[in-house]
């Protein structure tokens, strides 16, 4: 989650057609699909993993990758923490009675809270989710066994709808797609739809268009998304949003970038592509 958003093909190329003075990026073709910036300093070209700080190593292969660039200062996990908080912050006010519980997930899972009240609790919130941290690690059934865990011990009985939204922005690391369907199917077994958003599931990787395919796969009523970068999740969850609440209440979305976003599950009929 802190590999950098926005990015931007530039050319499949050597490090010999890449300008000395700017930076770049490129992506690992293997399924971790791990991010590296690029930059040139004192007569060689360094690369290091996106999400740390500094020059990393020497780059001294030369082999010709498809290098991206960017002008986005900001990762993703900005962009997720920005979303997140304008979704809750949308939800106190469009259904001040939800209530909402939040898992996140690396190589373990963590519980960030219970089920809390939005409209009352929305302080809190706000500020969980924005003191979140993020580290390496894509185990995909932790996060959902532990929503399952929060799910089952709920005693409220009321007949009430109830999703959950996967998140993710990568492949599956060191869990299997079986044991990710078997958490699935457990959080399903209590009346629960699933939502899920992809982030960054570059089809160009063969490993993260599985991982796309998957998730669009096990979605609930087509509720499967993409962003294909982490800068279009605002208008996604407001989205999310719209389908799961019936509130009237109109929604504004702050500190978001105005873009067009297809969803995934447009088609144009045979007429329309005639006009």
């Amino acid at each position: 989650m802190h590999f950098r958003s926005s990015l931007v093909p530039y050319k499949t190329c050597t490090t010999d057609a890449l300008d000395k003075e700017e930076t770049y990026y490129y992506v690992l073709s293997t399924d971790a699909a791990t991010m590296y910036r690029v930059k040139y300093s004192d007569g060689n070209w360094y690369y290091i993993d996106d999400s740390k700080e500094g020059l990393g190593e020497k780059l001294t292969d030369n082999k010709e990758r498809l290098y991206y660039t960017t002008n986005d200062a900001n990762d993703r996990f900005y962009y997720l923490k920005q979303a997140a908080t304008n979704f809750t912050t949308q939800l106190a006010q469009s259904s001040p009675n939800s209530e909402i519980a939040l898992v996140t997930f690396n190589k373990t899972a963590t519980e960030q809270f219970d089920f809390k009240n939005v409209g009352k609790d929305s302080a809190y919130i706000t500020e969980t989710i924005n003191a979140m941290e993020t580290s390496g690690g894509t185990h995909q059934n932790e996060g959902l066994d532990r929503a399952y865990k929060i799910l089952n011990n709920d005693q409220n009985t009321s007949n009430l709808k109830r999703y959950v939204v996967l998140l993710t922005d990568g492949c599956p690391n060191g869990v299997t797609y079986d044991q990710i369907t078997t958490s699935i199917n457990k959080i399903k077994s209590t009346n629960t739809k699933l939502i899920t958003v992809g982030v960054g599931l570059d089809e160009t990787n063969t490993g993260l268009k599985a991982a796309k395919d998957y998730l669009q796969a096990n979605a609930d009523d087509n509720m499967a998304y993409n962003a294909n970068d982490a800068s279009h999740l605002n208008t996604i969850f407001t989205q999310i949003l719209g389908q799961t609440t019936n509130s009237n209440t109109p929604l504004s979305v702050e500190n978001a970038t105005i873009t067009d976003y297809i969803d995934p599950r447009f088609e144009l009929t045979e007429e329309t592509k005639k006009d």
